[in-house]
């Protein structure tokens, strides 16, 4: 008998601990008893270190194993993990918000494919592009992608996401997927494609900092700057740090772009522009409709 320390998605901070008579893959789910009902969860690690007691508790069997490898690509798991000790929720906060509902139930959880070998290490670089014109950031990303085997595109909004998946040419469009802002059959369908590693690319918004895309090369973040990048209820995550470890996992190549450079950027790493602003220019600009992409930045 071995024991086995699962994560519950939801809101505990630590793993809970279960018994196995079988072999248990890391990172595969596994159903297990939880109160008077039963959830999903994930295994974390395989504990040997557990001695029950006298007799005065007892400790629950793991019911059922349904993947015999990880759900997981090892960034993705890595990057859950890290997020949940960074940010101060627990891993299985991040766990509830980062995958679609559907497989989190017991009743209907079909096993996933084994995932891709993870890519050698390499030096993990970064670029900085900052430019008050869109579409020159988009020019700039369209030649980064003709260079990327695999990729993942990030903007602060959704309606950002579908102007620069509508630029793409016809043929990338097909091997792309915009990622889904909301739950539901879509983006249940689009994590099924990308934890396959169908599709090149991903397109999204800060959601999709969690696809599942293997041996990505290029991470962009399109207006690093924006505040959209934080959520702004439990979990309190940030997409970008997010996307930045990310891409030290998987070692690809981090562009950190926009209108300015964030504060943290610009101490760290002087990102300079070419461009001169208009200097009799002056807008004013309703902020509570700031976060708005139809609201352009003085430069524009």
């Amino acid at each position: 008998m071995s024991y086995c320390d699962v994560l519950v998605p939801g809101p505990w901070w630590n793993s809970l601990t279960y018994t196995t008579e079988l072999n248990v893959p890391l990172g595969a789910r596994v159903v297990v008893p939880l109160g008077r009902g039963e959830r999903i969860g994930f295994v974390q690690r395989l504990n040997n270190a557990v001695q029950e007691g006298d007799g005065a508790f007892s400790i629950r069997r793991i019911k059922r194993i349904i993947d015999d490898v990880s759900f997981f690509p090892p960034s993705v798991w890595e990057l859950f993990d890290w997020g949940g000790r960074v940010f101060l929720c627990g891993t299985g906060e991040l766990l509830r918000i980062g995958i679609p509902s559907a497989f989190l139930s017991p009743s209907d959880a079909t096993p996933v494919p084994l995932p891709l070998p993870r890519m050698a290490t390499k030096a993990q670089e970064e670029l900085f592009f900052y430019s008050c014109s869109f579409q020159e950031r988009c020019k700039k990303f369209l030649a980064l992608l003709e260079r990327s085997e695999r990729f993942l595109v990030l903007f602060p909004e959704q309606g950002l996401a579908s102007a620069f998946w509508k630029q793409l040419p016809e043929y990338q469009k097909k091997e792309t997927i915009l990622w889904p802002s909301q739950g539901g059959k879509k983006l249940l369908a689009a994590w099924i494609q990308a934890r396959n590693n169908i599709p090149r690319g991903i397109i999204g918004g800060p959601g999709a900092v969690f696809a599942p895309l293997q041996q990505i090369e290029t991470i962009i973040v399109d207006e690093e700057s924006s505040g959209a990048y934080r959520s702004y209820k439990k979990p309190l995550v940030n997409a970008r740090t997010l996307a930045g470890k990310r891409a030290r996992l998987e070692s690809a190549l981090l562009v950190l772009s926009g209108r300015v450079p964030s504060s943290r950027i610009f101490l760290r790493g002087k990102p300079q522009s070419n461009e001169r602003p208009v200097r009799n220019n002056v807008r004013i600009v309703d902020l509570r409709e700031a976060f708005a992409s139809s609201v352009q930045g003085v430069g524009d």
